[in-house]
């Protein structure tokens, strides 16, 4: 059937197909014979799964927790469950997600699809840094099962890729002790991005309490300050303050591949790039 989709800020509209599978025989059947793209919650502030000319399948259905090893610290899930249940499920066993955003219908697929970032990034890194491994589907080589260690080639292409590569059935995660389910919240008013990225006090402790960042630019920000932040972004001074304060304490992962722009039409899953 054809659907209307937006973007989350309603930039983008398209009319697109649409298909929701709610059993494994139903999305084992789908066929390359035209592009296709999962799609979770449909949160993204970009046209990230639909498309003209491109069938959106949606994956929300497939919501179940799979397996759980609270001692391990592991949940085993389908792409299609919410980031809010998965929480209302965890943090009654005093656990959670390392890296989570702020909207809770944002689904585990979406998440691991565009590898997004929470309001810990500086401390946690990236969603796809808690991955311990993927189901995907591709509509030409069926069911593959996908880790840092097994096809670990195609694991980095999936992680971040926007559902190129296939569309993501489950996921097992790796889990954080929740400490509470209250937050102390305090306020640190800096004068601009150099004072808030490289404050040396406030992130010698990113070992201790910080665990969270939020931020608020006042509307009525000095045309002045607001080019100092932008000069800020120049990639030699954020390496050099970065040294001089001493924040780089531990090994980075090297970065993901990058896709061209040319590969990031939905129609990508009708041309195979899953070796044989």
């Amino acid at each position: 059937m054809k659907r209307v989709f937006a973007s989350l800020d309603r930039h983008t509209v398209c009319e697109c197909e649409f298909d929701e599978p709610d059993r494994y025989r139903e999305l084992l059947s789908l066929t390359a014979a035209k592009p296709l793209i999962g799609r979770g919650a449909g949160v993204s502030y970009v046209a990230a799964s639909f498309g003209a000319g491109a069938t959106s399948i949606g994956m929300q259905r497939f919501n179940r927790i799979l397996a759980f090893s609270e001692a391990e610290r592991w949940i085993e899930v389908e792409a299609g469950i919410t980031l809010g249940r998965l929480y209302e499920f965890l943090s009654g066993r005093g656990l959670c997600l390392p890296v989570q955003p702020g909207h809770p219908q944002i689904t585990i697929g979406g998440c691991i699809a565009g590898n997004i970032h929470g309001k810990n990034q500086f401390r946690e890194g990236l969603f796809g840094d808690h991955v311990r491994g993927m189901r995907l589907f591709h509509p030409a080589h069926g069911l593959l099962d996908l880790s840092p260690e097994h096809n670990a080639k195609l694991f980095e292409l999936t992680v971040g890729g926007f559902g190129l590569t296939g569309i993501i059935v489950s996921a097992r995660l790796s889990l954080a002790p929740l400490p509470s389910t209250a937050m102390l919240v305090r306020h640190i008013p800096v004068g601009d991005l150099v004072e808030a990225l490289f404050d040396p006090q406030s992130l010698r402790s990113r070992r201790g309490g910080i665990h969270f960042s939020a931020h608020h630019v006042p509307s009525g920000l000095a045309r002045r300050e607001e080019e100092r932040a932008i000069a800020a972004a120049d990639i030699e001074e954020v390496a050099r303050l970065r040294t001089a304060h001493e924040l780089v304490d531990e090994p980075h992962a090297a970065p993901r591949a990058v896709l061209g722009r040319e590969a990031m039409a939905p129609a990508v899953i009708g041309r195979s790039i899953v070796p044989p």
